[in-house]
């Protein structure tokens, strides 16, 4: 359990496709901590830098992924943080290329399954 959110695997759900292809809610869980400590890294002091799309790339099976990891936008009462895997970009490069919060209308990547946290700040 991460300590400092008191956020567990369990508070993550994914979809059928990301099932199948055996993503986790421990795998979503290990992204939003890799989330957390991109933000954490990012010298703005604002807490808007927490709102901010941020990509990282994880092992996953024999390779890699890129995951972009965002906030729903406008959450009005729930802070809803939505995880969609990529296959990686390049050959284990260091470099992450940015994934666009509309990724859909400029990707050429397929989603290989998709997460989410329902509601941050409260649990399930």
């Amino acid at each position: 359990m991460d300590s400092q959110t008191g956020i567990t695997p369990n508070d993550f759900f994914s979809n059928a496709a990301a099932r199948e292809a055996g993503f986790t809610e421990h795998f979503w869980y290990q992204a939003y901590l890799l989330y957390l400590d991109d933000a954490d890294r990012d010298p703005d002091p604002s807490m808007d830098k927490f709102d901010s799309p941020r990509t990282v790339r994880m092992a996953w099976g024999q390779g890699q992924v890129d995951v972009i990891v965002r906030v729903q936008p406008e959450p009005r009462e729930y802070r809803i943080v939505r995880f969609t895997a990529f296959p990686a970009d390049g050959e284990g490069g260091a470099e992450v290329r940015l994934i666009r919060r509309w990724y859909y209308r400029d990707e050429d990547r397929p989603v290989l399954g998709e997460g989410a946290l329902l509601d941050e700040n409260a649990r399930w």
